[in-house]
């Protein structure tokens, strides 16, 4: 399996082709070595490329070694159910916190804005407000505000 790809020679007729091919993607100068025009264009070496589909192939067919772990898709009867993943639990009125930190961030028709206020031992310590893009949505707006706040 992929034999022919292993000969040093057919190899490096696939990595000028795909050099070439790359150069017109990235808009390079013919200088860029093949492995530079690969990063710049996106796109994997063609050698990466054919051995994966060939290993690919291997675990397809019982052809492959079984020393390499990699991760495969689940069926969707045995996904998990995300609720029952997450243990919550409840904190009752007693409980006193050093740090006590809100957050918020809202939208709109034209202002986007994201504030947190942070209190240790009942005192207010900090409080900020940001004045976000108009184009940012309600969620990029907590989550603004939260990794401020952080």
């Amino acid at each position: 399996m992929g034999g022919a790809i292993t000969t040093n020679k057919y190899l490096q007729k696939l990595h000028s082709t795909q050099r070439l091919i790359n150069i017109k993607i990235a808009k390079a100068y013919r200088t860029i070595s093949s492995e530079s025009s690969c990063v710049i264009s996106g796109i994997p070496p063609i050698g990466l490329v054919i051995d994966g589909k060939v290993e690919v192939y291997k675990r397809n067919y019982g052809l492959g070694s079984s020393d390499i772990v990699c991760d495969m898709p689940l069926p969707v009867h045995e996904w998990l159910n995300p609720a029952l993943q997450a243990t919550i639990t409840e904190t009752n009125e007693a409980t006193t916190y050093r740090f006590e930190i809100y957050t918020d961030g809202s939208k709109d028709a034209s202002t986007v804005g994201a504030g947190f206020v942070i209190y240790r031992n009942k005192q207010m310590v900090m409080q900020c407000r940001y004045k976000l893009r108009s184009y940012c949505s309600n969620n990029q707006a907590e989550q603004i505000a939260i990794l401020k706040a952080l």
